[in-house]
């Protein structure tokens, strides 16, 4: 049986923090600007001065970073090549934004999902302070059509401050998706409008021991929609033979026809979590399937 706590949480917190803080030492900064950069340029700067200037796309900013780098990116709206099925490569790198979700949009336009991990990242692989929106997962899509905003496959990177709006997958994880093994971080995030078209987990969709670390996030009128004949499971999130930990997270407004909120196929650990408004022909916020265990640490509360 997987046990877990809260210590558990701040001990994996505490760690992320030192190994940030001891890569910080070595580490070097790239810089990327839609506006004025040039992917010509070294990226070593900020200043759109050649030859040192930003790189123009946030993955030749990935590419030029090592294990430890960070990889600031200014505000802006980032579309096109470049910006969009962004792939660490298995490197531990943070990129960030330089002010916030609120201005920094990585608008995959339906072309491409955000960010696709699939070469067994760590907790040391951030993404900080982005909107990832209209990111859309299809079969055609690396990764196949899962995680319209993001795809973890086997790979477990923090994720943190950010906004997932309006993103779909054809098959499941509207927002985010993890499979084979990916628990990753994810913490101050917001899951909102988005949809999955193939029967699960229109926010969040996790399988096959896919553990996240779910912290003070949301999961605003996400959506799955039902496969003919099946039906659809978990607007919000859906775990299947996965034990996440949600901690402080509110899920208002999701819709599907089984779990509004939430569809348990493992043992899911919730503490402090609101409920509200979901709906669903069956479960309206949470169905528990019959080899699901979860576990109430502190009260839940559904309105």
């Amino acid at each position: 049986m997987r046990i877990q706590s809260l210590t558990v949480l701040l001990l994996r917190t505490a760690l992320i923090v030192l190994v940030g803080a001891a890569a910080a030492a070595r580490a070097d900064s790239y810089y990327v600007n839609g506006t004025c950069g040039n992917n010509a340029w070294s990226g070593k700067t900020p200043e759109c001065v050649a030859p040192d200037g930003p790189k123009a796309t946030i993955q030749a900013g990935i590419n030029a970073a090592v294990n430890g780098d960070t990889v600031w990116v200014a505000d802006g709206a980032y579309t096109g090549v470049g910006n969009r099925d962004l792939d660490f490569g298995g490197k531990l790198i943070t990129v960030r934004s330089e002010n916030g979700p609120e201005n920094c949009i990585i608008d995959c336009q339906w072309a491409g999902r955000g960010f696709y991990f699939h070469s067994g990242e760590t907790a040391e692989a951030v993404v900080d302070g982005f909107t990832i929106r209209m990111g859309y997962a299809v079969n055609a899509s690396p990764g196949l059509a899962y995680g319209g905003g993001i795809y973890n496959d086997g790979s477990s990177p923090t994720v943190t401050n950010c906004t997932f709006s309006g993103n779909q997958a054809n098959w499941q994880g509207g927002g985010m998706c993890n499979r084979n093994g990916s628990s990753p971080t994810v913490t101050n995030c917001a899951f909102i409008e988005n949809e999955a078209w193939a029967c699960d987990g229109g926010g969040m969709y996790n399988r096959g021991a896919s553990n996240p670390m779910v912290v003070n996030c949301t999961f605003i009128g996400n959506t799955a929609h039902p496969c003919p004949g099946v039906g659809s499971y978990a607007g919000g999130m859906k775990n299947l033979y996965s034990s996440p930990t949600v901690i402080n997270c509110t899920f208002s407004g999701n819709s599907a026809g089984y779990g509004g909120a939430m569809q348990n196929g493992g043992n899911t650990i919730m503490m402090n979590c609101k409920f509200a408004g979901n709906s669903a022909t069956y479960g309206g916020a949470i169905v528990h399937e019959s080899r699901s265990y979860p576990k109430t640490r502190t009260p839940v509360e559904f309105v």
